[in-house]
């Protein structure tokens, strides 16, 4: 019988473009995250795995709900508790029993304590804890949500739909790596266009999707993994389209080199609006159950990896 908590880390990533520096990021969080669950994990006899969610260089906007979708699915019957995390987001020792306590309560938002969003209530971003049943439940993360922004509010309104209880540490430190306020980060993206541009459509969509967009018709391709250290794979994956009209705004056009102006770099190939035909039908399942049991991934081989 299984007696120690399993925990898994799933950080979506993809090195864009050079001005992110993702890369950057991902040097620096990969070491100081395996330390950092060694010392909080040993004394709980805990153990983890941390995988990085790579995306493809597929053509399309970075899709962070569906890469998460994607490593859950792959990892969702070998672990305890499953911490969808921010690549550039380091926590503080003062945080650390919040990665080895399994949520059983609901939940656990731990980057609710994070400087630049402590002013919103509804924000459920960042990084954040579930247990399988938990995010079964919700149907995990909406697939559609193509570049920055907007799949956490999903996620959000999918655990109030379903009367789960949101926990939060009362306190903690995290470390931003990215180093931009609220209102820089919207700056920046304004400016590069790597934000949802239907966000708030999608948004919209969610009393009459929710059952169905998500791990219910999630579909990728796996790609390749790598071990970087022991206790952490980095893992490729092919998202695709997801048969809905937001398909048509996740292009983008890759830069004819690495000094290219940022404003110039992706650049939306389809029309401002969605034709009538190119939306979904209103009608869902009566049905209340996301129990999902088996897996609708293309996958290679089996990743084995220390637990």
């Amino acid at each position: 019988m299984q007696d120690s908590t399993r925990v898994a880390v799933l950080v979506p990533f993809r090195d864009n473009h050079p001005a992110q520096k993702r890369q950057v990021h991902l040097d620096e969080f990969v070491p100081y995250m395996t330390q950092f669950l060694q010392r909080h994990c040993a004394p709980k006899s805990a153990s983890f795995h941390i995988f990085i969610l790579e995306q493809s260089l597929d053509g399309r906007k970075f899709n962070r709900g569906k890469l998460l979708n994607a490593g859950f699915d792959m990892a969702r019957n070998d672990y305890d508790m499953y911490i969808f995390h921010d690549v550039d987001l380091l926590p503080g020792d003062d945080l650390g029993e919040f990665y080895v306590t399994v949520p059983h309560l609901g939940p656990m938002h731990v980057a609710r304590v994070w400087e630049r969003y402590s002013e919103s209530s509804t924000y459920f971003g960042g990084i954040v804890a579930f247990t399988r049943q938990q995010f079964i439940k919700v149907n995990g993360f909406p697939n559609n949500f193509w570049g920055w922004g907007g799949e956490d509010n999903e996620l959000y309104s999918r655990v109030v739909h379903k009367k789960l209880a949101i926990q939060a540490p009362s306190s903690g430190t995290i470390r931003d790596l990215e180093d931009l306020s609220l209102e820089g980060k919207l700056k920046v993206l304004r400016t590069s266009k790597w934000k949802c541009t239907v966000k708030h459509d999608l948004l919209k969509e969610h009393h009459r999707t929710w059952k169905k967009n998500g791990l219910k018709n999630l579909y990728y391709e796996y790609v390749d993994a790598d071990a970087i250290n022991e206790y952490c794979t980095k893992i490729t994956i092919t998202l695709g389209p997801n048969g809905h009209w937001s398909d048509s705004r996740s292009s983008l056009e890759q830069p004819t080199a690495p000094d290219q102006d940022l404003s110039s770099y992706l650049v939306l190939t389809v029309p401002d609006t969605a034709t009538e035909e190119d939306v979904i039908s209103p009608h869902e399942p009566t049905h209340d159950s996301c129990e999902v049991e088996t897996s609708n991934a293309v996958k290679g081989d089996n990743i084995q990896v220390s637990k």
